[in-house]
């Protein structure tokens, strides 16, 4: 419970820092940081907030399978189901066993019918 306080306390203080401008970058942030950070702005439904940490993560780590997975499940919050189907695409190509890309797939061709 302590954690995820604290987890939502620095979503928080990037929104914050976000002050209605352009994007501000958390250069010093680790991969596993901003993807905690962007899990639990999804869970809080900030679906622009989490998409943008996990933009950040994906820009040091861009063979991240999970990473565009997440983001493409917050593209899915956010009814940017262009993007959210060019994340699962990107996802399935990185690792295509991970199977959770073959599903965000399916859900995203799903939800544009």
């Amino acid at each position: 419970e302590k954690k995820k306080n604290k987890t939502k306390q620095k979503v928080e203080r990037f929104e914050t820092s976000m002050g209605g401008k352009k994007k501000k970058r958390q250069e010093k942030s680790s991969v596993p940081t901003l993807k905690e950070l962007g899990n639990e702005a999804f869970l809080n439904k900030k679906f622009k907030t989490a998409i943008d940490l996990y933009s950040q993560a994906i820009e040091t780590d861009v063979d991240n399978a999970i990473l565009y997975s997440n983001r493409c499940a917050a593209y899915m919050g956010d009814d940017q189901l262009d993007l959210a189907l060019k994340d699962a695409e990107t996802c399935i190509a990185k690792d295509p066993n991970f199977v959770k890309g073959y599903y965000r797939r399916a859900i995203v061709y799903r939800d544009m019918d």
